[in-house]
């Protein structure tokens, strides 16, 4: 192993270090623009043509990008005659010479347009659907068509390859982990509030990218921790701007003639956007979050400032308090997977069905607060430093009652239980880069990372469990757990030659974790709590991790191909002792992994891309995991710890692949994944064992399992893995102006699980099939349908009768039209059938047809709408589930809102362009004072005009080019 590493690397170096022949030439096209700040903007779309003049036939294209960045790779040295054309433009031509190894940059290549093609400019541009920048897919907002009222989201749901579902975003396959504006960081991670905040009128472009770690970020090196990542960006008349969005609903459900239930929801938001400085405070106050029954109020406010010469100092920061009173009640019917030999002993002691009827209630006060920091103290000297604050206070009741049956179909046992608690928690972290150029030449950095975090709660609860046949149980528990870390990292970076460049890294990494959790049982004699801790059931655990990481890396880049990667040696020493109830100390573990991360990207033209992406990591157990507590609180579900737990080390590989055309508006996007985690941690369990005994860590005898009783214990296991990919292909239909979606999808993948000590292997194969229709011709009429069939299927390699096969139908369309007096209808409807393929769920079909319709009437200047509307017209909501493992599987209905009724106002505050002083800027320039503008943009039509590329938040900083 050691042998191939050096031999890697060598060779990684070697290429690098190679002296390149080829010659290139790269460069923007742009045209004089008012709007824009430069006063001129990128041409997207024009073809370029490349002709040798020492070879006439000799002839290559290209299509111009966002931003108009165009270029030409691999080019001998000689003369070449340069052509650039666009429909609508004079085309323009001129002559250049290259030398060997030559990149010659022709940036602000100007063209300029032709008068008398200009309308057909208009509509030309809209072809331009998305592009390819860097490993940046583009959007342009330009070509899909939204309602004048609609926010982000909705803009969002029509781009090809993005899916937008209940607030969460998935683009290309991956879960869309941060949202930022103009490059700068928007809401943190709560994706949701950001895509419902900012108006789709207000949006130029979307671009789509993997953003890096804050360490990759200033090494240039992906350390496998980047995540994806949109970022939103504003028209030019953004930059100075009010705007936001008021809304408030009154709700009735008839639930029978005596009783009505009332529900409101009042929601806003407001965005101040000055030059730099973007501020936005959102609110929400209801009654009925989502489709289910609860209270909560929800305030945020984000900021976004920059000051000095070209943005010196930045800041960027968030703050959201949210408050919940969530009330639920549901039932369960659960069967268990038998074994054969079980089925046929029978008995009274073999339970298989368990029925369960609950209600939970539970409130919660949450702070949050995420901040960033960066300065550039000189031209080659940065700090960036990011913190973050979680204050969360939670209190819960539980009460069930649960019925367990026996195969022989004898009397049922039932269990009642009651539980109540509190917890508090607080999260506290703090973590910075410093990054340095050394000397005069290019490429030669030290880069020192360092960070801290702390976190503590603490907890309590009761619980209440009467059996039928068995005594009653009654404990009352406190838990308390702390945990700090520090890190500190310090990276050397060494060029070698113009494009590329090696580095040294290492780092060292402690984390301390405490954890007790201490029970007094109930003495039923005295009627009182026993003054004692329980030995029995308490315990106090001190965890540590000492972690030293050191490696190289390596970075190469040469007209449009990339290649970057990192290679550690981690070294783990863990500590963990038990304090209570009797001292005992582990011996100390040493484990030592190889992590490796590589990233490359491939340009193989404009319009054709290749992403590869391959790391490891691992991943250390909890404190609670290594805790050898035995927990009773719930008597018919017992867990316990494991202090012999070792991390787990996981493998991850993904490929993307993305194909655009700029003249036909389509764009194909392919992605596979792969993944294997080695020493996964997962449950061991014991159920339907009556008669098993539990004991404590110093061998006393705890507790006996009852009939329907259940026991488990983390363990570590090998052989969990998943490989999954998908297709999609987005193209528009011009005669009924449209954009159609085709998209596929499919997975394998085994998980791991011990029953009983027999150990299972649970295979799983997935495949999808997605067609969506978006409307796309008019900004009045918006409506979409889809759909989409999910296959399963499931085979075990023991537990054989939680075998699986079934396919699911899911049916959604909506609509909605703005008519030219300002009457609006809207509506969406949803129908999702599920049909078994085997013998033991084909009885279990199931469907939901879900229909949702307003009716309104715009007022204010069509500014504000106010709407009568109906939820779930023909009152099909069941709020039912249904999950299948190896071990059961499980129905459940959970308490839902039905059929209701309710009146709707919403007001949109737009002023757009606005000065220092407050006045409008109008579409001529002209300053207005007193008066607000609808969005101050073109309704339709005209050129896309750029602003693309990678925010200046992502990637390498641009302070520090090498």
């Amino acid at each position: 192993m050691r042998k191939l590493c050096i031999t890697l690397w060598l060779i990684m170096i070697a290429v690098g270090a190679m002296a390149q022949s080829r010659s290139s030439i790269v460069g923007t096209l742009v045209t004089k623009s008012e709007e824009a700040e430069s006063g001129v903007e990128g041409v997207v779309g024009a073809t370029i043509e490349l002709r040798s003049l020492a070879d006439t036939t000799e002839v290559k294209h290209t299509v111009t990008a966002i931003r108009g960045a165009w270029q030409f790779k691999s080019l001998r040295a000689g003369r070449y005659s340069l052509k650039a054309e666009f429909l609508g433009f004079k085309s323009v031509q001129r002559e250049v010479e290259l030398k060997r190894g030559e990149t010659l940059e022709l940036n602000g290549w100007e063209i300029e347009p032709d008068v008398i093609a200009l309308a057909d400019v208009q509509v030309e541009a809209m072809a331009v659907r998305t592009t390819i920048n860097g490993d940046t897919l583009v959007y342009n907002a330009a070509a899909y068509k939204v309602l004048p009222d609609a926010d982000a989201d909705k803009l969002l749901e029509k781009m090809p390859g993005i899916k937008v579902n209940n607030g969460e975003v998935e683009a290309h396959g991956e879960k869309v982990q941060k949202v930022l504006i103009d490059g700068r960081e928007f809401f943190g991670e709560d994706v949701a509030t950001a895509i419902k905040t900012i108006p789709a009128e207000a949006i130029k472009s979307v671009e789509v990218f993997d953003k890096l770690s804050d360490e990759a970020e200033f090494s240039g090196i992906d350390d496998g921790n980047s995540y994806k990542t949109i970022n939103l960006v504003t028209h030019n008349k953004m930059k100075t701007a009010v705007f936001g969005k008021m809304a408030a609903m009154y709700a009735t459900e008839p639930r029978s003639a005596e009783h009505w239930k009332h529900y409101g929801d009042v929601n806003g938001n407001v965005n101040f956007f000055r030059e730099k400085s973007k501020t936005t405070v959102r609110i929400q106050a209801n009654n009925m979050n989502g489709n289910s029954e609860s209270q909560q109020a929800f305030g945020a406010v984000n900021y976004i400032n920059s000051w000095g010469e070209r943005d010196r100092t930045k800041l960027e920061g968030s703050y959201s308090l949210r408050a919940a009173d969530n009330n639920s009640e549901q039932w369960t019917e659960r069967d268990y997977f038998l074994t054969q030999e079980q089925i046929e002993a029978g008995g009274d002691d073999i339970y298989q069905r368990y029925i369960s009827d609950s209600r939970n209630g539970n409130t919660s006060l949450n702070h949050n607060f995420m901040g960033r920091f960066e300065h550039n103290i000189s031209p080659k000297q940065r700090l960036m430093l990011r913190a973050r604050l979680s204050l969360s206070d939670n209190s819960n009741d539980a009460s069930s009652l649960n019925r367990y049956f026996p195969v022989n179909n004898l009397e049922e046992i039932d269990l009642t239980s009651y539980s109540n608690g509190d917890n508090d928690n607080m999260n506290l972290s703090l973590n910075g880069n410093y990054f340095l150029r050394l000397g005069e030449k290019a490429g030669r950095t030290l880069q020192v990372s360092f960070g801290g975090h702390y976190s503590s709660g603490d907890s309590s609860s009761e619980s209440y469990s009467e059996k039928s046949v068995e005594e009653t149980i009654q404990q009352r528990s406190g838990a308390d757990h702390s945990n700090y870390s520090m890190r500190v990292g310090v990276t050397y970076a060494e060029p070698l030659g113009e494009r590329s460049q090696l580095t040294a890294g290492y780092n060292v990494d402690y984390n301390n974790s405490d954890a007790d959790r201490l029970t007094h049982l109930f003495d039923f004699a005295t009627g009182e709590y026993a003054e004692q801790i329980s030995p029995e059931y308490s315990n106090r655990n001190n965890t540590d991790y000492l972690t030293h990481r050191v490696g190289p890396g390596f970075r190469f880049s040469k007209d449009g191909k990339s290649v970057s990667a990192q290679l550690n040696y981690q070294h783990v020493t863990m500590n963990s002792d038990r304090e209570y109830p009797a001292v005992y100390v582990l011996p100390t573990k040493h484990f030592g992994n190889v992590t490796y991360s590589v990233t490359a990207r491939l340009d193989l033209n404009a319009r054709n891309q290749i992403h590869i992406r391959a790391n490891s990591s691992t991943a250390n157990p909890s404190v609670q995991q290594l805790q050898d507590v035995v927990d009773i609180s719930n008597v018919n579900n017992v867990t316990a710890g494991n202090p012999h737990l070792k991390p787990s080390y996981t493998h991850r590989i993904n490929l993307r692949y993305t194909r655009t055309s700029v003249e036909k508006g389509t764009t194909v996007t392919f992605h596979l994944n792969g993944s294997k985690n080695q020493r996964q941690i997962v449950d061991s369990v014991v159920m339907n064992t009556p008669g098993y005994e539990v004991f404590s860590p110093d061998g006393e005898l705890l507790t006996t399992l009852s009939p329907m009783g259940r026991f488990s214990k983390p363990v570590n296991m090998s052989g969990n893995w998943r490989y999954d990919g998908g297709v999609s292909y987005a193209f528009p239909v011009k005669f009924i102006g449209c954009n159609l979606t085709v998209a596929g999808s499919g997975s394998y993948s085994q998980s791991p699980s011990i029953l009983n000590g027999v150990v299972n292997y649970s295979k799983y194969r997935t495949a999808a099939a997605l067609v969506a229709v978006g409307s796309n011709f008019s900004d009045h009429v918006d409506f979409s349908v889809l759909y989409l069939a999910n296959y399963n299927n499931v085979v075990n390699t023991k537990l054989t009768r939680g075998d699986n096969e079934y396919i699911q139908h899911f049916l959604l369309g909506n609509f909605r039209v703005v008519t030219g007096f300002g009457l609006t209808l809207s509506g969406d409807c949803r129908y999702n059938y599920f049909k078994g393929l085997t013998e033991a769920n084909k009885s279990l079909d199931r469907d939901e047809f879900i229909c949702n319709f307003a009716v309104g009437f715009k007022v204010l200047k069509k500014m504000g709408e106010v709407q009568l509307l109906a939820n779930d017209v023909f009152n099909n909501s069941n709020g039912f589930e249904r999950s299948w493992n190896s071990l059961y599987m499980q129905n459940s209905t959970r308490s839902v809102i039905g059929r209701y009724f309710g009146v709707k106002f919403t007001y949109n505050l737009r002023r757009y362009g606005l000065t220092r002083r407050g006045e409008v800027i109008d579409e001529n320039g002209v300053q207005q004072r007193g008066r607000g503008s609808r969005g101050g943009f073109a309704p339709g039509g005209g050129r896309p005009s750029g602003g693309g590329g990678r925010p200046m938040g992502g990637g390498r900083p641009q302070s520090f080019q090498r």
